[in-house]
């Protein structure tokens, strides 16, 4: 009897045992699920914010990736954060930003290039996420174990594409120094969310360069419009001096055409009156036989008066 009550107990004890030990498990996973809800809660404030960020709306991009840059340093407490464009015409990455907490510094014009970090850019190729807890032993981020990752103490990396108009246009890379970490779901959500707002920052970029060029390009033809309307109105400034003028100068040639007419009855009756009757005396005077010494002077006088005619005809 004591020993079927000793075995019951003993029953009892490993079945409490074994639910205080799941309940402890419960207990660390309602924790965690806590923790994962606190870094998800914290991650959307810090998106949203940067939503609402002047140089990402207003499209400037150098001042929104160095914005971007620094936030996601202090969001993911990791040491550097940088953002690389990507030249498939050269096979290389060019580092548009890279700030690094510590000195609270920022700076560009690092290359790499493609045939030095193969293994990388076949990733990048990928179009997927770089995930590495431990940079010197992944297959993409080994390559750079001679140089970039000892000199600057890289021991984790977690790299992101972008895109604009659905092309691979670069990657934002975070690097942790000095101690590994382990991406966690959450790290690698918010990072795909940022390589959005970076692909948006670009587009908002792009529109605004257009909306830029729509608006100069709008301004030359007010100005052309402009000038147009100012030759317009000195044509017709000039039309209505021209017709002025036609006007003055008809009025001119009508003058002389009264004049011309004036002229035309002095001679035709004033002048070649008087002349013709000279000439009919001469007529005259030469059919009744006028003395032998006078015949010259008549003749003299008949010459002239013709000459005379002549010259008033033409």
């Amino acid at each position: 009897m004591m020993n079927g009550l000793q075995l019951q107990n003993e029953e009892l004890r490993a079945q409490e045992e074994e639910m205080r030990s799941q309940n402890e498990e419960l207990l660390l996973k309602q924790q965690e699920i806590i923790s994962i809800n606190a870094r998800i809660e914290r991650y959307i404030q810090i998106l949203t914010a940067l939503t609402k960020s002047r140089s990402l709306r207003k499209g400037e991009l150098k001042n929104a990736i160095i914005e971007i840059c620094k936030t996601t340093s202090k969001a993911m407490s990791v040491e550097r954060v940088s953002l690389w464009e990507y030249d498939r015409k050269r096979n290389s990455i060019v580092c548009q930003n890279q700030f690094v907490a510590a000195k609270d510094s920022n700076s560009s014009g690092i290359e790499l290039k493609e045939e030095d970090f193969a293994p990388y850019f076949e990733a990048i190729n990928t179009e997927e996420i770089i995930i590495a807890d431990n940079t010197f032993e992944h297959k993409a981020t080994a390559c750079f174990s001679n140089g970039y990752l000892e000199e600057n103490n890289i021991k984790s990396m977690l790299d992101s594409p972008y895109f604009v108009n659905g092309n691979l246009v670069g990657v934002i890379c975070c690097e942790a120094v000095n101690e590994y970490k382990v991406w966690t779901g959450e790290d690698i959500v918010f990072l795909k969310s940022v390589a959005d707002l970076i692909s948006l920052c670009y587009e908002t970029g792009e529109r605004k360069k257009a909306e830029d060029r729509i608006r100069i390009k709008k301004e030359e033809m007010m100005s052309m419009n402009d000038a147009l309307l100012q030759s317009q109105a000195e044509i017709q400034k000039a039309n209505e001096s021209l017709e002025k003028k036609v006007d003055e100068r008809t009025k001119t040639l009508e003058l002389q055409n009264s004049q011309l007419q004036e002229y035309t009855y002095v001679n035709s009756h004033l002048l070649r009156g008087p002349l013709c009757r000279i000439l009919g005396i001469i007529y005259l005077l030469e059919n009744n036989l006028i003395a032998d010494a006078n015949i010259d002077f008549l003749q003299h006088l008949k010459e002239s008066a013709s000459e005379l005619d002549d010259m008033v005809k033409k």
